[in-house]
C-alpha cells in the first residue's frame, strides 16, 4: 500500500478497536509512507482502546479488530523485502473495503473515510464498493500463482481434493462419521475429552488462535500447555468443539475447532508447536466469496473460492508443499467458505 491507499481504507464497524486511535496510527502511517519511510516502529508497539457497539449510532462501534489486524500486518511486513516479493502480498483476506478513489482531499483527510462519522450515503456506497471488490477478486482467482486443486462432490456425502490432472490426493467422508482418507490411510474426527486436554494443551498452547505474532499489542502473548501446566497445575478451559485428526496408527496430524456458521468465521485449525491457521472469509454472498487460510505468522497459505454446488476451486501459496497435513488441512476445511453463509437456525 501507499499513502493514498491507507487513506482509502474502510473497516467494518462491529465492535472493537477505538476508531479514532485506529485512524490516528493510520494517518500516521500514511505520512510516513508518502516520505518513502518505513513503518514497522510504528506498528509494532501499536496498542487500541476498546470501542463497544453504539445502537444508538446504528449498531455502530469500533473498527473490527481482525480487519485491522490484517492491514497492519501486511503495511508491517512490506518492510521486509521478502514480504515484497512475495506474489500475494496484493490479495486481502479479511474484510475491509477502499473510498472511492476520485473522493476529494477533504474526505481523504477526514475520520468519516473510513467510517466513525461516515453519512448513510457513503455507507452504502462503501458497501456497494466493497462488493465490488470481492466480484472481481473472484473473477481473478485462477490467475494467481500457485497450485491449483478442487474439491469435488462426487456423491451426497463424499468428497474428493484433484489436482488440476484429476488425480485424487484425499477424500472426505460425512456419513456415518467425518473420515478422510489418504495414501490409504483413514483420518478420522474425535472429540478431543477433557482428561485428554492437558497433554493436548502441552502441544499446540492452552489458548484459541488470535493475531499474527508480530503484532504483540494482543493483551496477552498465548501460553505453551507446558506452561499452563506448571501455573498452579492448571491449564485454560478446552474449547468444547475441540477435535482432533488421526488415524489408528499414529498421533494426530491436526485439531480443529469452532465452526464457520452465520457469516462469523470462527472455525480454526491447530498444530503441534503452536502452529495454527484461521480462515477468514471476503464475500458479501456465496457468489463473491473467498477465504484465506492464514497462519500465525500473517502468511497467506491457500484461498477457497465456491466453484458451483459441487465444487471449490482451491489455490495454494507457491511457497507452499503439499504435506500431508497441508492436504487433509484443505480437505477438512474448504467447505467451510460456503457453510460460512449458513444459518444456525436451519436457513442459508
Amino acid at each position: 500500500m501507499d499513502g493514498n491507499e491507507v487513506r482509502r481504507l474502510v473497516f467494518p464497524q462491529t465492535g472493537g478497536y477505538d476508531t479514532a486511535a485506529v485512524d490516528e496510527l493510520l494517518d500516521r502511517i500514511a505520512a510516513e509512507l508518502d516520505a518513502g519511510r518505513p513503518v514497522a516502529h510504528l506498528i509494532e508497539g501499536a496498542t487500541f482502546p476498546r470501542q463497544q457497539v453504539q445502537p444508538w449510532r446504528g449498531f455502530r462501534g469500533g473498527y473490527d479488530c481482525a480487519s485491522v489486524d490484517w492491514v497492519l500486518s501486511q503495511l508491517r511486513r512490506q518492510d521486509d523485502p521478502e514480504a515484497r516479493a512475495d506474489p500475494w502480498r496484493n490479495l486481502p483476506a479479511w474484510r475491509y473495503s477502499m473510498a472511492s478513489p476520485d473522493a476529494s482531499a477533504a474526505e481523504l483527510a477526514s475520520p468519516a473515510r473510513r467510517g466513525a462519522a461516515m453519512p448513510r450515503a457513503g455507507r452504502v456506497q462503501a458497501a456497494k464498493d466493497y462488493a465490488q471488490e470481492c466480484a472481481e477478486a473472484c473473477r481473478d482467482f485462477g490467475a494467481q500463482p500457485g497450485t491449483q486443486l478442487g474439491l469435488v462432490r462426487t456423491s451426497v456425502s463424499r468428497w474428493e481434493l484433484l489436482t488440476v490432472d484429476q488425480d485424487t490426493l484425499a477424500s472426505a467422508r460425512r456419513l456415518p462419521a467425518r473420515t478422510f482418507g489418504r495414501d490409504g490411510r483413514i483420518y478420522r474426527l474425535s472429540r478431543v475429552k477433557a482428561a485428554q486436554w492437558p497433554a493436548v494443551a502441552a502441544e499446540i498452547g492452552d489458548q484459541r488462535t488470535g493475531s499474527p505474532a508480530h503484532l504483540p499489542r494482543t493483551e496477552q502473548a498465548p501460553r505453551t500447555g507446558a506452561e499452563a501446566a506448571g501455573r498452579n497445575g492448571a491449564t485454560a478451559r478446552k474449547d468444547f468443539s475441540l477435535k482432533s485428526l488421526a488415524d489408528r496408527a499414529g498421533p494426530p496430524v491436526l485439531y480443529t475447532g469452532g465452526a464457520h456458521i452465520d457469516r462469523k468465521a470462527h472455525g480454526y485449525v491447530q498444530f503441534p508447536g503452536r502452529r495454527w491457521l484461521r480462515f477468514p472469509v471476503r464475500g458479501t454472498r456465496r457468489s463473491n466469496a473467498i477465504m484465506t487460510a492464514v497462519d500465525q505468522e500473517g502468511r497467506q497459505v491457500a484461498r477457497y473460492m465456491i466453484a458451483d454446488r459441487r465444487r471449490i476451486d482451491i489455490t495454494v501459496h507457491p511457497d507452499q508443499r503439499l504435506t500431508d497435513e497441508l492436504i487433509l488441512t484443505l480437505a477438512l476445511t474448504a467447505d467451510w467458505v460456503s457453510r460460512f453463509f449458513s444459518s444456525s437456525g436451519g436457513g442459508g
